[in-house]
């Protein structure tokens, strides 16, 4: 008795460990859907909640452990209290709408189904016809037609002109504002998604292709990087294929950028993120050296990713850690002339782009909201200094940092997330080997969500909550490697054991009909 009590601690810990996560991100949290009852109406009753879990997980196991918070039963339990919430209600939501709850349920009894019996392939068939699937509507939804909003009109002028001067960029532009000098090419990162696909671009109209470009880079680019991201570190097929899974069902946010904003630089480098994380670990693990091969695709892959430049400041960790082990770095084969290559290749127009772009200016800046902005420009007289002026709207555009600020801001994106994603995340990168792939990814991760919450506030014209989405593309692949673990071990499970996994499969596969019903605008 006393035996079975122990090993429910990490149930216990783990629970009010996420428990403790729901506070920051779900508070306040309604039973089935808005106006139904109130599980939580502060933050303080799940803290207490969780608190006190994790209090009852400590007894029970005598002391403070890792492995502890990190059992992924009391994550998962978790789930089932979000099934029952108004997660599925919140608007904008990846998993929204109360019939999608259905959806969720009736791809559980599939998913046990698949699981009990071992049937992992049916995963690996779910991916490949939920992506084929997902592109033939969005392509049938668009009508091949070219997308034409926000800032697609002007992605397609700029690839045209790639087509037309590249490699002679920056150049003057007279058809562009009674001629400017075309130099957004670097600060868009567009350059990216152009050598992507030259050859498509070389012999077929811009216009005519470029919707299916979009949709090759959102559905069929990015389950394959992170896929082979997975597969840096494991063979194991299918577990890669419930990463790719989560990889296209990551955010509402996403598709935000990519179909409705059309920010393709970002969202190509995006797609190319993960995939070098995973190399970037590798290649800083001690004893591990990649072949010339694959070293070449490092400098190729890291290169179309730096186009879109913030992806340098989202790898910070890394080049620190870097600079940490340069000794023994410099000795491992190969690594040098990588680092010569991405020299060559990359500080060229990295010089160009400091040099036509006035980035220190823009990073100083303080951009004031619109309607800031007309207030002062309405009271303005004519005698006023531009220099007085200047300074009084970067006054009245102070951002003030609060922990208030920080949660709304985390809350918003957490809503929009997949909650496989944001429930599973602590367990599973705890799940990771001990060393440098927990501890580097680890601290990307925790970069990444400071940059995406902390900073972007007090740097609005950065954009840097898109930091939050190359987060949520990171931990696909750990996710993806937790969840197929449970899964791989539901059938030696009890019934009610069972029925969580069951649950998360569930999630799993409804996140292909989720992305389908948004790209039917649905």
């Amino acid at each position: 008795m006393t035996a079975c009590i122990r090993q429910s601690a990490p149930a216990f810990a783990s629970f009010g460990a996420a428990c403790l996560l729901l506070a920051v991100v779900a508070v306040p949290l309604r039973f089935w859907d808005p106006h139904h009852i109130l599980l939580f109406s502060a933050a303080r009753y799940p803290l207490l909640l969780g608190t006190g879990c994790l209090a009852i997980g400590l007894v029970l196991a005598r002391g403070l452990r890792l492995e502890l918070v990190g059992n992924a039963s009391g994550w998962l339990l978790a789930l089932v209290l979000l099934f029952f919430s108004d997660w599925f209600s919140r608007p904008y939501g990846m998993l929204q709408g109360s019939a999608l709850r259905g959806e969720v349920l009736l791809c559980s009894f599939v998913a046990y189904f698949l699981l009990t019996r071992r049937r992992h392939a049916g995963l690996t068939w779910w991916l490949v016809v939920g992506v084929l699937l997902i592109a033939w509507g969005f392509l049938e939804t668009t009508g091949g037609r070219l997308l034409f909003t926000d800032d697609h009109p002007s992605v397609v002028y700029r690839l045209e002109m790639l087509k037309q001067h590249f490699p002679m960029i920056p150049f003057y532009n007279p058809e562009w504002n009674a001629g400017t000098d075309a130099r957004d090419f670097f600060a868009t990162g567009i350059i990216n998604l152009f050598l992507l696909f030259y050859p498509l671009f070389r012999f077929f109209s811009v216009i005519n292709i470029y919707t299916y470009v979009v949709a090759g880079v959102l559905f069929i680019l990015l389950p394959t990087s992170v896929y082979f991201a997975f597969r840096e570190f494991s063979i194991r097929h299918h577990a890669a294929v419930c990463a790719a899974l989560l990889s296209i069902a990551t955010s509402s946010l996403w598709y935000r950028w990519s179909l409705s904003y059309g920010s393709m630089g970002f969202i190509t480098a995006a797609t190319l993120f993960p995939l070098n994380v995973a190399l970037v670990v590798k290649l800083l693990t001690p004893d591990v050296t990649l072949s010339r091969s694959k070293l070449c695709f490092c400098l190729v892959s890291f290169s179309l990713m730096l186009c879109w430049s913030m992806t340098g400041i989202a790898l910070l960790p890394a080049v620190l850690w870097s600079m940490l082990r340069l000794p023994a770095l410099v000795k491992k084969p190969g690594i040098i002339p990588l680092g010569l290559g991405l020299v060559v290749v990359n500080l060229p127009w990295i010089l160009i782009f400091l040099s036509v772009s006035q980035v220190n200016r823009f990073v100083s800046l303080e951009a004031p909201s619109g309607a800031l902005r007309a207030a002062d420009e309405a009271s303005e007289t004519p005698d006023t200094d531009p220099h007085a002026l200047d300074e009084r709207v970067v006054k009245v555009a102070e951002h003030k940092l609060t922990p208030t600020s920080v949660r709304r801001h985390l809350t918003e994106f957490a809503d929009k997330a997949n909650p496989l994603l944001l429930l599973l995340a602590v367990p599973a990168l705890l799940a990771l080997a001990k060393g440098t792939p927990r501890r580097l990814t680890g601290s990307i991760c925790l970069w990444l969500l400071a940059l995406g919450t902390v900073v972007a506030p007090l740097k609005p014209q950065l954009e840097l909550d898109r930091m939050l989405l190359l987060l949520l593309l990171v931990l696909s692949v750990p996710v993806g490697a937790l969840l197929f673990e449970a899964f791989d071990r539901v059938a030696e499970q009890r019934f009610i054991t069972r029925l969580p996994i069951a649950l998360a499969g569930g999630y799993l596969l409804c996140g292909v009909i989720a992305v389908g019903s948004v790209v039917h605008n649905r």
